[in-house]
């Protein structure tokens, strides 16, 4: 076996765990811990695979073309490398995160539990029209209760994570929203994309890295 590949698999290992919680995230908060967790234990993974690559021979000079990529050469690598260090050591969040909720015609949206919100054509709880009235419950960005089920006015929105462009506040290099990783086009900014990316591009990585021994 390559030296140190039972370490760096049980980081991957983390890093395909943080990727599945991602995708099963119901919460703002949820998509944040997975997210960070991602980021964590990808840059952890990609640092012992570079170590262990360092220091044999026979694959040092691979293991020196993979730290250029990651710390400048490839956008993807490079900026989840920047987005752990300043998920870690920053002071501005490192993504724009949301919690699930409802919206009703952008007249109401409720982030919070409501009950029973009556909404009339010319704003909530107007006294003026009462024609036509809306009313509803909502919880955790679901409608519990309507008597308007069909209406197309009533829209669920699930929690929501944005990538944005990361400074280093040590260094001050900003890492852009990346639109490949490793050579590969990124179908969209959405950061499971990008870690699925970052997945395949890892599973390449220590293939080749167990190739040199």
């Amino acid at each position: 076996m390559p030296p140190n590949l039972e370490e760096i698999q049980f980081n991957f290992r983390r890093a395909k765990e943080a990727l599945d919680k991602m995708t099963q995230a119901q919460t703002g908060q949820d998509l944040r811990d997975a997210w960070e967790d991602f980021l964590i234990f990808y840059a952890r993974t990609m640092g012992k695979l570079i170590s262990a690559g360092k220091n044999a021979s026979e694959s040092k000079p691979w293991a020196y073309r993979l730290l250029a990529k990651s710390v400048k050469d490839d956008p993807g690598l490079f900026y989840l490398r920047e987005a752990r260090n300043v998920a870690e050591h920053g002071l501005t969040p490192f993504a724009d995160f949301r919690e699930p909720h409802v919206n009703v015609g952008g007249i109401l949206v409720a982030e919070c539990p409501v009950e029973n919100v009556t909404i009339f054509p010319n704003g909530v709880n107007s006294k003026l029209d009462r024609s036509g009235a809306l009313t509803l419950s909502a919880s955790g960005g679901k409608v519990t209760n309507t008597n308007k089920p069909k209406s197309p006015l009533i829209k669920e929105v699930p929690a929501s994570l944005n990538l944005k462009s990361v400074t280093n506040e040590d260094n001050g290099k900003t890492a852009d929203v990346p639109k490949s990783l490793n050579g590969v086009h990124l179908k969209d900014d959405a950061p499971r994309t990008l870690a699925q990316a970052g997945i395949e591009a890892m599973e390449g990585f220590i293939a080749e890295y167990q190739g040199h021994f």
